[in-house]
């Protein structure tokens, strides 16, 4: 090899082992499938211009020039850097294209993650491995169009999910990957967990998050004007403990503490109503236990590995109520907001309930609710069972998601759900 050319060789060697990560992944990625057709044409360049070198002035391009946001150009669309769901910041991981067709095999994570997409012709489809309609089965798929194009919508993929992502359409078709970053939104946070300031709707009264190994919170508050909403998590516990909440001493909740590390603080609650403007002193302690000791010790036990956390919030106003469920004006699913429509409801001591959604570009999200059941009901979409039999008491349950065309939902009860029984079925429109 000419020694000058060697040389030169040499040097760029050592310039790329230099580059930063993000500079190196730009041209090479571990998941990508489809290399794009510009980035062909510029390697077959930068290759021409070696092999000339050997008898003229040597050149190469300059590698500290190459872009880490050339990765982000998709089929005719750059994904954003950053994209934002519940107040959670989520970065660009990766992304593929291709014509016609591209596939991209998603791991298991257990953080959530966003999946955009993009079409050079704004058309055809993108399948998940994931139930985006609410059926109780997946893969599913929807339409690719968007307000633009490209990477303007974003499906959320709850943590633990992984299988194949497709998206198909004429000319060329994007994926795109984000993960959630280490940036929290305005609340507590603790461990990587918030209870956010604005959750569902409810504003944030106070939250407490224990250290690793602390099995006792505690926190005393005044009782807001609406209801007081009780949110909880516990994880990191071997079997044989249980977790309690007591409000002024009186046992409201118990139950195994088994659960994984959440992604948000706000997973798991419940409503307590309290004369507002009282006082009440919220207790949350680990004891022995199977998760079924309704009078537990009150001493706690610290157990190495715990990690408790307590958040109490003032319920979102009502846009309107069925039985003893508060429906608010905006709510969170998925990973989205979505805002009130209309709700349909039946008269004391029916058995069914059937409400036809209207098609539309727009997501709408089907919430049903049921009060005073005496049997269990079960939830149908065009006529077919498409959730779970539901038992008796009261119910509050997101069920469906309808886009692209219309639905029939309904609400059947099996057998006669009693003189107080009301059903109803709230439609939701998604707004980002």
């Amino acid at each position: 090899m000419n020694s000058q050319l060697h040389d030169v060789l040499e040097q760029h060697s050592s310039d790329i082992h230099d580059l930063p990560a993000a500079e190196r992944l730009t041209s090479i990625h571990r998941r990508v499938r489809v290399v794009r057709r510009r980035r062909r044409a510029g390697l077959a360049g930068a290759a021409a211009a070696v092999i000339a070198a050997a008898g003229a002035a040597i050149w190469l391009p300059s590698l500290e020039r190459l872009d880490p946001a050339a990765a982000r150009d998709l089929a005719g669309h750059a994904a954003p850097e950053t994209m934002e769901s519940l107040g959670y910041t989520y970065a660009f991981e990766e992304g593929v294209e291709g014509d016609g067709e591209v596939t991209l095999e998603l791991p298991r994570s257990d953080e959530p993650r966003l999946i955009s997409w993009a079409s050079s012709e704004n058309h055809g489809t993108i399948s998940m491995p994931t139930d985006l309609d609410g059926d109780g089965s997946g893969p599913d798929s929807l339409g690719m169009a968007t307000r633009t194009g490209g990477f303007d919508r974003y499906e959320w993929v709850y943590p633990g999910a992984e299988g194949t992502i497709t998206a198909q359409g004429p000319g060329e078709v994007a994926i795109a990957v984000y993960t959630r970053t280490d940036a929290a939104p305005p609340g507590v946070t603790k461990d990587g967990v918030t209870f956010r300031d604005d959750l569902d709707g409810n504003r944030l009264i106070d939250a407490a998050i224990g250290d690793a190994g602390q099995g006792e919170l505690v926190l005393q508050v005044p009782v807001p004007e609406r209801e007081l909403k009780v949110h909880h998590f516990c994880y990191g516990v071997p079997a044989g403990y249980q977790m309690n909440v007591s409000i002024n001493g009186e046992l409201t909740m118990f139950g195994a503490c088994d659960d994984p590390k959440p992604s948000d603080g706000g997973a798991e609650s419940s409503g307590v109503n309290y004369a507002a403007g009282t006082s009440v002193t919220v207790r949350m302690w680990l004891t022995e236990g199977d998760g079924e000791d309704n009078h537990p010790t009150p001493d706690a036990v610290d157990i190495p590995g715990v990690h408790l956390g307590l958040g109490l919030y003032e319920a979102a106003p009502a846009r309107a109520t069925v039985g003893t469920w508060s429906l608010p004006e905006v709510m969170e699913y998925a990973g989205h907001h979505w805002r009130f429509i209309e709700v349909s409801r039946t008269v004391r001591g029916a058995d069914s309930l059937r409400v036809s959604v209207s098609d539309g570009s727009v997501p709408q999200l089907v919430v049903a609710l049921a009060d005073g059941l005496d049997r269990t009901v079960e939830f149908f979409r065009d006529g077919e069972a498409s959730g779970p039999v539901v038992s008796t008491g009261s119910f509050r349950g997101e069920v469906a998601v309808v886009e692209g065309r219309g639905a029939d939902v309904e609400l059947r009860g099996h057998g006669d759900l009693g003189p107080q029984a009301v059903l109803a079925l709230a439609t939701y429109v998604r707004i980002d």
